[in-house]
């Protein structure tokens, strides 16, 4: 009977020091903590299907926040083309000298990139003004007639060519609106080709001589022949 009771002691040491597998019966609920887990030994695929979803979704969208100040007012843009019309003109050697803004039998009127205009024909000329003059012998200040004191203004950037000046003219008196009044004057002569002297009071609009660089063409006369496009 001793030797029995001896054994039994033996055999109850050996289960109490063997292996046991941990479950989570044997964990007390509320127990463990992130201290408990080793860093990054949990992945996504440890987790359960429901919070992986949750964790893959959008939250909602937060409210609309407030409008936020004026921005500085930008820089000017650069300034555009002058305004032509649908159809252009371009000379013999392919320049192009602006929109038509008129067509007649055999000249067109031109409205240039420096907004002058001018009536041209196809061989490159204008058509020949009669101008007045305040000096004889067709000398002193030109007038372009107006032939009433009470005419309508003429636009400033308006070009016409006298071959007794030798070039071409354009109204000296434009005001703010871009326009030249009509004023009286007294004349002495006056002529188209040849000049004639004609002295008495009159009312027109008084000119000065311009460059055709500074009404927008390349030459005076235009090379020919001029083309529509």
């Amino acid at each position: 009977m001793l030797i029995l009771a001896g054994l039994l002691v033996i055999a109850g040491a050996g289960v109490a020091t063997g292996a046991k597998l941990i479950t989570g019966a044997d964990v007390k609920d509320a127990s463990l903590t992130g201290r408990d887990i080793r860093d990054g030994s949990i992945g996504t695929r440890d987790l359960a299907p429901k919070l992986r979803s949750a964790l893959t979704r959008s939250g909602k969208a937060g409210p609309r926040g407030a409008t936020g100040a004026q921005g500085a007012t930008g820089p000017q843009g650069p300034a555009g083309a002058a305004a032509t019309g649908g159809v252009s003109v371009r000379d013999g050697n392919g320049v192009h000298l602006g929109g038509i803004v008129n067509v007649s039998l055999n000249y067109f009127t031109v409205v240039t990139s420096t907004g002058h205009v001018i009536s041209l024909m196809p061989n490159g000329h204008s058509y020949d003004q009669q101008i007045y003059w305040t000096g004889p012998s067709c000398t002193g200040t030109p007038y372009l007639a107006s032939f009433s004191p009470t005419a309508n203004p003429v636009v400033a950037g308006y070009v016409v060519y006298s071959p007794i000046a030798g070039g071409l003219l354009a109204p000296a008196d434009p005001d703010a609106n871009g326009q030249a009044p009509s004023v009286s004057f007294t004349g002495a002569s006056y002529g188209i080709g040849t000049c004639a002297a004609n002295v008495g009071s009159g009312d027109g609009y008084r000119m000065r001589a311009v460059t055709p660089a500074s009404v927008g063409l390349p030459a005076y006369p235009v090379a020919a022949p001029l083309t529509l496009h």
